[in-house]
């Protein structure tokens, strides 16, 4: 009966603790962001601005644009539907648009403003979609004219 107790309370005591541990979806989404991080990407919880789920926050995944980069001419809002993109906000040239078959699943939205250009992105994936999320929009950034 003593070994009974001491295991009861041993359980107890560590309930807490380990009800702290961060679940296995938990590590991946942080594992997703650290890469992301070490990519030169930043990680933001932000308002989805159109469709059914406006309003809901979602991770947007996003480049700065550097001063060697162009500045956006118009600000532009994509949105991704069966596989293929339609304008909500803007224009882009069809060559652009063309790029965005390389984003991975789960990517639903990208912005583009005067200050950079990012994605609105399910965190379903492995730390190689957030390298793909990162060459598309490093290449989008670094690319060719931006006028539509």
């Amino acid at each position: 009966m003593s070994y009974f107790l001491i295991i009861l309370i041993v359980f107890v005591a560590l309930s807490p603790l380990i009800s702290a541990m961060p679940s296995r979806r938990q590590r991946k989404i942080a594992d997703l962001r650290q890469a992301a991080a070490m990519s030169g990407l930043y990680v933001k919880l932000r308002d989805i601005p159109r469709g059914e789920r406006l309003g809901e926050r979602a991770a947007f995944y996003g480049r700065k644009r550097l001063r060697e980069h162009k500045a956006a001419v118009h600000e532009v809002l994509l949105y991704r539907e069966d596989d293929c993109w339609s304008t909500a906000l803007g224009r882009w040239p069809e060559a652009r648009l063309n790029k965005l078959t390389a984003l991975p699943e789960g990517v639903s939205m990208l912005e583009e403003t005067a200050a950079g250009i990012g994605v609105f992105w399910g965190e379903e994936g492995e730390t190689a979609d957030v390298l793909v999320l990162n060459t598309v929009l490093k290449g989008l950034l670094e690319g060719e004219d931006l006028s539509p």
